[in-house]
């Protein structure tokens, strides 16, 4: 869906909104971008940073470190694992 096209947008329902125009990656706005000058423009990249600063939606692992979990992924003993590599894709 094309943020420009504001009608389409229901901000409390969408996930994923795509704009396609020179200089719009959030991260590297800073409001001197040809088309980057609307308040529309500048309401999408103040979420974009919103989420992106959302420390819970963070990765979280299986804690470093963690021996039982690695002990899981030695095999048993005895077995060997063989293995024939794949040619290049070149």
């Amino acid at each position: 869906m094309l943020w420009r096209h504001p009608e389409n947008v229901r901000l409390e329902e969408v996930k994923v909104v795509h704009y396609c125009a020179a200089g719009s990656k959030p991260w590297r706005y800073t409001g001197q971008e040809k088309n980057m000058d609307g308040q529309d423009i500048k309401m999408l990249v103040d979420k974009w940073w919103d989420i992106y600063n959302d420390e819970t939606l963070d990765y979280k692992g299986e804690g470093e470190g963690d021996l039982a979990a690695a002990e899981k992924l030695i095999p048993l003993g005895g077995v060997v694992v063989r293995y024939v590599p794949a040619p290049s894709a070149a």
